[in-house]
């Protein structure tokens, strides 16, 4: 009796999104560099952002409502932070080379592609609920702070609420997109480089090209559109909130799909 190949589909079947997204889960979460990160996001979040309510509480810094701000300095430290969940996406999907995991992955899963959403799904919903924690407690503490020297921060002004989500949002789907960029290029050193041109590299080619052509194209970078999520209030020429937000799906979409094509296509 000779035996049958199994083609992927067939050997993918009985294997549900809930088992992948659970063995998924069990992975991120067995990680060191997932508790260090999530530290270093937790130290990176709340310190930036208390640290100038805290100062004005201490009466060691003068500021007035307008230096303060709608936010009160919560989202000081979200550049910072874009950085180190971008390096959270990244080890998620190139720590599964690194160790050799990929292979039993495949093995298990051959179709590939449940896996990849999978990852992109734990990592940006984690990053999300994380980050909209840490955000909307560090407003929190310094409403509680500002609110001490006679200031008053407005919790249910025009767009609060929203920026301050929005900036959770910005960074879950960074991570996201992080992932898809590990799956892509398989090297920790080249998707956190090729992340940070993402970031920083092409707002600065924008500075290169003439004003008429850069307005039209520089909003739609995931830096500036990631900018009007944040935003209160719409600035003159960019996207509003949104807006910004669309084109962060665009950008999360395409990236995530182009990693299915590329890891369905290609050896483990």
């Amino acid at each position: 009796m000779t035996a049958t190949a199994l083609s992927p589909r067939t050997r993918t079947i009985g294997i549900s999104w809930n088992r992948v997204l659970a063995a998924e889960g069990r992975k991120q979460t067995s990680l060191r560099s997932t508790w260090w990160t999530l530290a270093l996001l937790i130290l990176t979040i709340a310190g930036s952002g208390v640290i100038t309510a805290l100062g004005v509480y201490l009466g060691q810094l003068d500021a007035t409502a307008e230096d303060i701000g709608p936010l009160g300095g919560a989202l000081a430290g979200i550049s910072a932070a874009e950085i180190i969940v971008l390096v959270i996406g990244v080890l998620a999907a190139t720590g599964e080379y690194a160790s050799g995991v990929v292979h039993s992955t495949f093995t298990a899963v051959p179709a590939r592609t449940p896996v990849v959403l999978a990852k992109a799904g734990v990592v940006g919903a984690s990053v999300l609920a994380a980050s909209a924690v840490l955000i909307v407690g560090t407003f929190g503490i310094n409403w509680i702070l500002y609110s001490g020297q006679a200031y008053d921060l407005p919790i249910t002004g025009p767009g609060v609420l929203r920026s301050l989500i929005g900036a959770a949002v910005f960074l879950g789907l960074f991570a996201t997109i992080g992932t898809a960029m590990g799956w892509l290029l398989r090297s920790t050193a080249g998707a956190v480089g090729a992340m940070l041109g993402l970031l920083f590299g092409l707002p600065i080619i924008g500075l290169m090209i003439p004003d008429t052509y850069a307005a039209a194209i520089t909003r739609f970078l995931p830096a500036n559109a990631g900018s009007a999520m944040m935003e209160p209030m719409q600035a003159p020429g960019m996207l509003s909130a949104w807006a910004g937000l669309a084109v962060m799906l665009g950008w999360t979409a395409a990236f995530v799909v182009a990693a299915i094509l590329v890891v369905r296509r290609r050896d483990a």
